[in-house]
């Protein structure tokens, strides 16, 4: 029958516990991924829950149509403001979102 010497009985069992040690390595760093992947996914859904209320905010802006911008002009015109630099300022404002639709 086939005996091991000590010496390689030791560096067996060293080789073991290495191994084992490996292992235990490998399950925190398996553990370690599910928590990010997991805190992954929260922050993807917080950042789907807050893209959604922002297109919901942007639905809901007030769209002008080209007679109300139109009109809006005519209102904010500086002729009718003595030159003022806000009116001058809004009215082209205005005109450039005019020129978009």
């Amino acid at each position: 029958m086939f005996m091991l010497k000590s010496t390689h009985k030791q560096e067996i069992y060293g080789l073991q516990m290495d191994l084992t040690k490996a292992r235990v390595k490998l399950i925190d760093a398996n553990m370690r991924i599910i928590e990010l992947k997991s805190a992954l996914n929260a922050m993807k859904n917080h950042l789907h829950e807050k893209s959604k209320k922002v297109d919901n905010e942007k639905s809901q802006q007030k769209t002008f149509t080209d007679e109300e911008l139109r009109k809006l002009v005519q209102l904010c015109h500086p002729d009718r403001h003595n030159g003022s630099k806000t009116s001058v300022e809004m009215t082209q404002l205005l005109n450039k979102l005019r020129e978009k639709k």
